[in-house]
């Protein structure tokens, strides 16, 4: 039965559009299923909360849940080349680090998820926002 899934695969070329992630089946998930869960990149994904108020120490713990080292989410904060590269101001993102509920593939890289987080930061922060900091 595996070679027919196989066989399957590399004939209809689902064998190279495979997205890498971990992945959970049911037992008894048929192999077609498991083909198209690939394929479709139904990965195995964890919500994670970042509650207004925390620390970076306190974020790079949060991440914990989802398989992710806090050890690995500290290097990724405070890696000054890294932040220089995300043209973040300061020695550290932790300033950036927008409080809300994060998706994030069950271990992930701690860069890819500081990379998500910043990107929510700039999906929500106005220069008004901007106006108010100066004026505090």
């Amino acid at each position: 039965r595996t070679w027919t899934l196989k066989f399957f695969a590399r004939a209809t070329r689902a064998d190279k559009k495979v997205s890498r992630g971990t992945y959970e089946f049911a037992r008894g998930t048929s192999p077609l299923n498991i083909l198209r869960a690939f394929v479709e990149g139904d990965i195995l994904a964890v919500k994670v909360t970042v509650p207004e108020g925390y620390n970076m120490w306190q974020v790079a713990a949060a991440f914990g849940p989802a398989g992710v080292d806090s050890a690995a989410m500290m290097r990724a904060i405070s890696d000054t080349s890294f932040v220089r590269a995300l043209q973040i101001p300061t020695g550290t993102v932790e300033g950036y680090l927008y409080p809300d509920t994060y998706r994030v593939p069950f271990v992930s890289d701690a860069r890819d998820i500081v990379a998500q987080i910043l990107t929510k930061f700039d999906e929500v922060w106005t220069p008004r926002f901007d106006r108010r900091a100066r004026n505090c």
